[in-house]
């Protein structure tokens, strides 16, 4: 199995992208979770028998992109992975959004055969801790790395599924077909006891009400999501019945404080060779 890991002067953030219909929920399980001075590392897992080319865009707590811009990750080959350290370096750079072009066709779509080629499907994934504020009903968007950072031990993975489908119906997942999915953490890992959603890569998933029994705050939609204060994350409706594939599996944790202070130096002192050279 190949590996490959995105430097900080390459990339300084990862996150992972999706969407669907409005729900509610509680606070998460300590406090608001609003603190985005914690660095986190996110690793992906890319089981399928596809490249995936991806790219990052850092997003801010309305899920819009935010300064730090867009970075290309790169091609993670079929059964590769790919590890970004992200240090929090403002508040405004909290989360990214996650874009996956699949490389070549599934024919026969969810449990067909891979035929590497050009571009195909499309998938994006977002990984969130959507917040309720009932004192004011409004919802807004914390911060995974204090989430997780606060609520389990050190070390800790969330692991979470990348999910494809055939949006299009033409029998075959590739060009044309596009999935958006977004876990909401408070959901996904309710307590401090909890463990991750039982999954496999290569399971093949029935997708109803624009979810999957079993994964519970793990939502899909056929469109980006959208974001509202009122109403929470929203978006367009997966038919139930739907085949989906688990591709990719995330694994998200909160480094440890330690480990920061190192971690936000090298990035700053990318950041200064990158303005001596773009100087010069």
């Amino acid at each position: 199995m190949r590996s490959q890991r995105v430097g900080l002067g390459a990339c300084l953030a990862v996150l992972f992208f999706a969407v669907c219909q409005n729900t509610s929920w509680a606070s998460p399980i300590n406090g608001n979770t609003s603190d985005c001075s914690k660095p986190t590392q996110y690793t992906e897992h890319n089981g399928f028998g596809l490249a995936l080319d991806t790219s990052v865009v850092v997003t801010d707590r309305n899920m819009k992109g935010a300064p730090l811009g867009t970075f290309h990750i790169g091609v993670i080959p079929a059964g590769g992975n790919a590890t970004i350290d992200i240090p929090a370096l403002a508040s405004n750079n909290c989360d990214a959004t996650n874009i996956f072009d699949f490389q070549g066709v599934l024919a026969g779509g969810a449990g067909g055969v891979p035929a590497p080629g050009g571009p195909g499907a499309h998938a994006e994934l977002s990984i969130e801790v959507l917040i309720f504020d009932a004192v004011n009903n409004i919802y807004f968007i914390g911060s995974n790395s204090d989430f997780l950072g606060t609520n389990f031990p050190p070390g800790f993975l969330a692991k979470i599924p990348d999910v494809i489908a055939d949006t299009n119906g033409d029998g075959d997942i590739g060009p044309g077909d596009a999935l958006y999915s977004w876990v909401n953490l408070a959901e996904y890992l309710p307590d401090t006891t909890s463990a991750n959603p039982p999954f496999t890569l290569g399971q093949i998933v029935t997708i109803t009400g624009s979810q999957i029994v079993g994964i519970p705050g793990l939502h899909l939609s056929l469109t980006p999501p959208v974001f509202d204060p009122a109403t929470g994350i929203s978006g367009t409706s997966v038919p139930d019945g739907t085949e989906g594939l688990i591709y990719a599996e995330h694994d998200v944790t909160s480094i440890p404080e330690p480990a920061f202070w190192p971690l936000t130096g090298a990035v700053l002192v990318a950041a200064a060779m990158a303005r001596r050279r773009k100087a010069t």
